[in-house]
């Protein structure tokens, strides 16, 4: 048997052959770390809209229920606006037990603890319940909307208004999104009694 011919990989060839697939796999490992970031992150994204779609939503249905003692103009008709608080009465409220009480609840809505909170109680008893339903908020405003005074940030503003405010503006920060605006109109701006 001739065996002058070379047969087989020499050292430096397999080497050369180990690096180039340990770069090959570094790169694959690289490229699937990417990829879990990038989803965990659009993940984390999604569930943070989720939640601020979700406050808002509350919001606007507590706005759209808003009533207004026709007769209480000297207290800016139940509602009331201080800095980072804002408060109503909010009708509507189920009772599917048939129980007797009231329709009316008083809702407030306040700035603390870096979170939205919204507090929420039958005007019969005096529990109040207390939800938080956003966090990271690093800011928000209210402002009403009355036809005669225009966007006002405190209420009531006088005890000779003649009508309760149509809209809600508000506006808030969080940590990933700046200077979310929401104008919400009031539905029932009256409640005749």
């Amino acid at each position: 048997m001739n065996t002058s011919g070379q047969r087989g990989f020499t050292l430096l060839e397999l080497l050369l052959a180990l690096a180039l697939f340990a770069l090959l796999a570094v790169a694959c490992w690289r490229l699937f770390d990417v990829l879990v970031r990038t989803e965990g992150a659009a993940s984390e994204h999604a569930q943070e809209l989720r939640n601020l779609q979700r406050a808002f939503a509350i919001l606007e249905r507590d706005v759209r229920h808003g009533v207004f003692a026709a007769n209480d103009a000297a207290n800016g008709y139940g509602v009331s606006l201080r800095g980072t608080r804002m408060q109503w009465l909010r009708a509507g409220e189920r009772n599917p037990s048939d129980l007797p009480r009231s329709g009316l609840r008083l809702v407030n809505y306040r700035l603390e603890q870096a979170g939205l909170w919204r507090d929420s109680r039958e005007l019969e008893q005096g529990h109040t319940h207390s939800q938080r339903l956003l966090a990271d908020v690093t800011k928000v405003s209210w402002r009403l909307f009355h036809h005669d005074l225009g966007w006002q940030a405190e209420w009531p503003v006088s005890a000779g208004l003649k009508a309760a405010p149509q809209a809600l503006e508000v506006v808030l920060s969080t940590e990933r999104w700046q200077d979310l605006r929401r104008v919400i109109l009031f539905v029932q701006p009256s409640y005749e009694q």
